[in-house]
């Protein structure tokens, strides 16, 4: 399961159908797409603070920066928005 909090606070907990149709919606999300799934569950995971989640998410990332092409790309894409933007003032 994606494991997300579904109390927000004593005022503000669920009812047991509530929770029972949240674990419905939860499941069904996850057994039609576990990619989308598997991402909302690492953003809870970085949200929450739980240890590794947030260094593996990091190792992703730099692991694109590293890339010399990645950089470049990026740099041009950048550039040429920049020049569209001015030739179109």
């Amino acid at each position: 399961m994606l494991g997300i909090d579904v109390e927000c606070g004593d005022d503000m907990s669920l009812s047991g159908k509530e929770r029972r149709t949240f674990a419905e919606i939860e499941q069904a999300l996850t057994m039609g797409d576990p990619e989308f799934a598997r991402r909302i569950a690492m953003i809870d995971r970085i949200e929450s603070g739980v240890q590794g989640s947030s260094v593996m998410y990091g190792k992703r990332v730099l692991a694109w920066v590293k890339r010399p092409w990645v950089i470049a790309v990026a740099a041009a894409v950048i550039l040429a928005l920049l020049v569209l933007a001015v030739i179109t003032a």
